[in-house]
């Protein structure tokens, strides 16, 4: 049987099926992306869940210099913050521009506003007693909790409605964003807010009424509680003169008392003896004299 083929209508459809599988390849291979829409630290898509991560872009105009060192706080004490805010952006700023200092949390998440500063300043004393919610609006919150922790220093323009709660639960980029644009920005690095019980320091001996030669040796002894980390020291001095240092642990210092110029300027001595801890400084002397002949 003879059978004819029709060049022309094959050719047809073998352009035919080309083009469809083309263009099907270009619509696979050039299909939009999943996009997320960061109105909150988690934000959901029809395909996959991501964690938004919007930090601030902030340059080297502003500074922080404290805190940044990873410096250690009591919660509820007072943090002092240094900045530097150039004097030729600081004379020019806009009647609706303000500066502004906010807390964030390890992830650059929005924790709490802290309060409007003048341009012109260079150091807040941040009570962390009063840390608030909004800066429009009257929300305290009771105070940062435990954790890690970056201060932001934000200059922007206001937008006319100011402060909304409900844009409140974002990064700084999505509330800025919302409630004005931002001219310029500073972050410190990271640090530490703990709660920690308060440590006491007490000599207890000599403690006073004790009566010393020239040449003898005496066990300053001291306590300190809770217990401290095995690397802190603590500063022993008679009088205010450092007599040496010793692990804070050990609990105790034995000092020879050498013949030295300085014990003929005084009848009474007295032993002090300073700790810091990672969050406090504390200090301590003996309850009354003791002598040395």
């Amino acid at each position: 049987m003879n059978t004819k083929i029709n060049l022309k209508k094959v050719a047809i459809l073998t352009g035919g099926l080309f083009l469809m599988g083309f263009v099907g390849l270009f619509f696979v291979n050039n299909a939009p992306e999943t996009t997320l829409t960061a109105t909150s630290s988690n934000a959901t898509s029809s395909s996959k869940t991501k964690t938004a991560t919007h930090p601030l872009q902030c340059g080297n105009v502003f500074k922080i210099y404290t805190p940044n060192e990873g410096e250690i706080f009591s919660a509820n004490k007072t943090i002092d913050i240094n900045y530097f805010i150039p004097e030729n952006i600081a004379q020019n700023l806009k009647q609706n521009d303000v500066v502004e200092l906010y807390l964030l949390d390890k992830e650059g998440q929005l924790t709490g506003y802290i309060d409007q500063v003048t341009p012109t300043s260079t150091n807040y004393q941040f009570d962390q007693g009063k840390l608030r919610h909004d800066g429009g609006l009257d929300f305290s919150i009771a105070g940062p909790k435990a954790g890690d922790y970056k201060i932001a220093l934000l200059v922007r323009e206001k937008s006319g409605h100011g402060h909304t709660v409900g844009t409140w639960d974002r990064f700084p980029s999505d509330y800025i964003q919302s409630t004005g644009k931002l001219a310029h920005c500073a972050l410190s690095s990271q640090f530490k807010i703990v709660f920690e019980t308060p440590k006491t320091l007490k000599v207890t001996s000599p403690n006073g009424g004790e009566k010393f030669n020239i040449g003898d040796t005496v066990t300053i002894t001291w306590e300190i509680s809770p217990r401290p980390r095995n690397s802190d020291y603590v500063h022993i001095s008679v009088n205010n003169y450092t007599i040496g240092e010793a692990l804070a642990v050990n609990g105790k210092y034995e000092w020879k008392i050498k013949p030295d110029y300085w014990y003929a300027q005084f009848k009474d001595y007295k032993v002090e003896i300073g700790y810091r801890s990672p969050t406090d400084y504390l200090k301590d002397s003996s309850d009354k004299a003791f002598i040395i002949k």
